[in-house]
């Protein structure tokens, strides 16, 4: 009987170790790696274009092919690349090629799709983009680089809510915003809702930026497509769905000089959607001076009293405590608030606007932006509860005027990129300038 017991455990480990390595091989059996998905961002001037590829793991080194032709005998090695993106210059205007991406991963040669890409027209993985031009009043249509160009005079300043990776096509996205920025030579930006995922690897030299972080994206892609130095401050106040640290950017073309950020919130959890937070960047303009940027995101009213309330008069000290000596000041965001509600509902507006101390940049030029009942046209968000809640508030002592102010990124004008539009407002200024 020993016996026989000794023989089924003995046959029964045996069998546990043939399992154990059949599992073990299909746990270690290597994921094949797919092969890199080619596409054209846009086109840069008229003699070239951008090309962007999916990065495939562990490979260091790309061979770029090109042909005037889609036959495999024609193409003929471009050139080879570290990166997954190559700028593609010197054609005429109104050509086109061939290209596809070949790299070689364990042995194994993968090769792109191959894609067409001319020098004339828009070809992105996004669709169309339409260029861009202006109205006899200097409102934003449609896009073209070449009649927007704005005067030394100008100052351009944009805010928008990112939405925190809750886009469908996000990197297709990140594409639209960073080519309205770099075409339409925005100065100033403000984002909310602005965020990285709490577990991404930090950029080279940071504690605080992830390389997923939407600011850092968009300022990277700027210097990427269009070789613009844009120079940003982030920080967050409270995780978005468990997930992202989620928080609000300043983003300049010029250089910050000074940067800081506060709670504006009773709550300083980063647990708790309540929290948040304000950043602040002092700016100087080589031509205006000191400018100053400040982006918020505050709280929506949920009762008539509410912490909203708290967070308006601890953003106003914010502001008031880093103003200085300076030509101008923007205070941008979402504020999660209207003019066109019943008090207490419009309490966070007033008390930006009623003290004197600022003006709405988009009401100046559109006086019927707050009249009641609220007319859609004038919502930067839709949803079960729309309206106008992102602003470019300025100081009234500025020394610029409002020359345009208008809701951008909508389905009419460049497409939506986010749950909430975009509001654009230029600006001329009225001082001196050595």
């Amino acid at each position: 009987m020993k016996l026989l017991t000794g023989l089924f455990f003995m046959l029964l480990l045996i069998s546990c170790v043939v399992q154990t390595d059949k599992v073990d091989d299909i746990v270690n059996d290597p994921v094949p790696s797919l092969p890199p998905v080619l596409s054209v961002f846009d086109t840069i001037e008229t003699d070239g274009f951008l090309l962007k590829w999916t990065a495939v793991p562990k490979v260091t080194e790309y061979t770029i092919y090109e042909s005037a032709v889609d036959s495999d005998a024609d193409y003929t090695v471009l050139d080879t690349t570290g990166d997954t993106l190559y700028k593609k210059t010197g054609l005429s205007p109104n050509t086109g090629k061939y290209y596809k991406i070949e790299c070689v991963v364990d042995g194994k040669l993968l090769t792109s799709k191959s894609v067409r890409a001319e020098t004339a027209g828009v070809l992105t993985s996004t669709g169309d983009i339409t260029d861009l031009t202006t109205d006899a009043k200097g409102i934003l249509t449609t896009f073209d680089s070449t009649k927007n160009k704005k005067s030394p005079e100008e100052l351009i300043v944009l805010t928008l809510n990112l939405h925190t990776y809750q886009e469908t096509a996000q990197d297709e996205k990140f594409d639209i915003i960073v080519k309205a920025i770099a075409e339409y030579d925005v100065d100033l930006i403000a984002f909310q809702e602005c965020a990285q995922k709490k577990d991404s690897p930090f950029i080279d030299g940071s504690t605080t930026i992830r390389n997923d972080n939407m600011a850092y994206i968009i300022t990277k892609r700027l210097k990427q497509y269009y070789n613009l130095d844009y120079d940003f401050k982030w920080d967050w106040a409270h995780y978005g769905w468990s997930v992202y640290e989620e928080g609000v950017a300043v983003v300049s073309k010029h250089p910050i000089t000074a940067s800081q950020s506060t709670w504006i919130s009773t709550s300083a959890s980063t647990s708790s959607i309540i929290s948040r937070k304000a950043v602040y960047s002092s700016v100087t303009h080589p031509d205006f001076g000191r400018i100053n940027l400040f982006s918020a995101h505050l709280h929506w009213r949920t009762t008539i009293n509410n912490d909203q309330t708290i967070q308006i008069q601890n953003l106003q000290k914010f502001v008031n405590d880093n103003t200085g000596d300076s030509v101008a000041t923007f205070v941008c965001g979402d504020f999660n608030m209207q003019p066109t509600e019943y008090a207490p509902w419009d309490e966070g507006y007033n008390a930006m606007t009623d003290s004197g101390e600022f003006i709405d940049t988009f009401y100046v030029y559109n006086p019927a932006a707050n009249d009641m009942p609220e007319q859609s046209k004038y919502d930067t968000v839709k949803g079960d509860t729309p309206g106008r809640i992102d602003y470019i508030f300025m100081n009234k002592l500025a020394q610029f005027t409002v020359i345009s102010s208008q809701i951008i990124f909508t389905p009419a004008i460049l497409g939506t990129v986010t749950d909430h539009y975009g509001v654009l407002t230029r600006l001329e200024y009225s001082g001196i300038i050595d």
